[in-house]
């Protein structure tokens, strides 16, 4: 299997299959990949089952077939991530069909719990089914017939599904023309340095300050609605968005606490000095910048 054109990095194409329809809760049982190197030689294909922590929906094994007494001896997926590590290279990116809502948080959320974390993050992401959705809807099994003309056999299988994506994303390259994958990741998702998670509820600025990507204060800066980001918290959203939200505020509470003792620091020395009938410009427009600090948090 040769590398598709225009890559500038390697790029891993993953499909999983899980215990259920929760990206937020439900685990691994396949995981399929084909690493394709830049160089155009031989892509890497690689798959494994493992044995969830919970259960498997039945309606899932309706899908994929995969029952818990098919895989209860099968290893963990803490056994198989570290070999998943060591096989991809120090830079890559990735791509999938329908990954960006369900398989790529599942398999990050995984990875972290391994001790990996944020291994994706600077990754370019194409999600086939979001190319494809842009000309027409389908299944994976209508997009495959479309851009290869064939009939897709054993669908629901990780490889079978991981090799089909392969073969259209390969085909959704050509049709592409000469435009690289960065600039093809950007019609399907949003580039690293703009992200936070892959679900876009939360985003980056211009100046790289924290903005919301959807709900009534989409585009607004995070930090100036405390109580929607409360509510966020006390929802289901994806486990990737609440871990920075929680970091977020913890840095938030840092940082007010070190302008309210640099308020007081400045305060006494400048009353110090103003006793010497001395007076120090810098000082003085230091702590007006503090003040309109801490009035920006007690607006928040």
């Amino acid at each position: 299997m040769d590398s598709p054109g225009k890559l500038t990095r390697p790029i891993l194409i993953f499909d999983l299959e899980t215990t259920g329809k929760d990206p937020n809760k439900d685990e691994i049982v396949q995981f399929a990949g084909i690493i394709c190197p830049v160089d155009g030689t031989p892509c890497d294909a690689f798959e494994f089952k493992c044995r969830p922590k919970i259960a498997i929906n039945p309606e899932a094994t309706q899908v994929h077939g995969i029952t818990y007494k098919d895989i209860a001896n099968c290893k963990p997926f803490e056994f198989w991530a570290p070999g998943l590590v060591a096989s991809l290279p120090k830079e890559f990116d990735v791509a999938g069909y329908n990954i960006l809502k369900f398989d790529l948080p599942i398999l990050d959320r995984q990875m972290a719990a391994c001790g990996f974390k944020g291994i994706f993050d600077r990754c370019h992401i194409i999600d086939s089914f979001v190319l494809y959705k842009k000309q027409f809807p389908g299944t994976l099994k209508s997009v495959y017939r479309q851009y290869t003309g064939k009939t897709l056999e054993n669908a629901h299988d990780a490889m079978a599904d991981t090799a089909a994506t392969f073969q259209i994303l390969s085909a959704q390259l050509a049709l592409e023309g000469s435009v690289t994958i960065p600039e093809i990741a950007g019609k399907t998702s949003t580039p690293p340095d703009r992200r936070i998670g892959f679900s876009g509820h939360l985003l980056k600025n211009d100046n790289g300050e924290t903005i919301f990507g959807f709900g009534k204060y989409k585009g607004e800066l995070v930090r100036l609605h405390m109580n929607y980001i409360r509510w966020m918290l006390a929802q289901d959203f994806p486990t990737k968005v609440k871990e920075y939200l929680i970091a977020f505020c913890k840095k938030l509470n840092s940082e007010f606490a070190s302008l309210m003792v640099e308020e007081k620091r400045l305060c006494i020395e400048i009353e110090l000095l103003d006793k010497k009938g001395d007076y120090d410009a810098a000082k003085t427009d230091r702590l007006f910048k503090v003040h309109q600090k801490l009035n920006t948090f007690q607006k928040i």
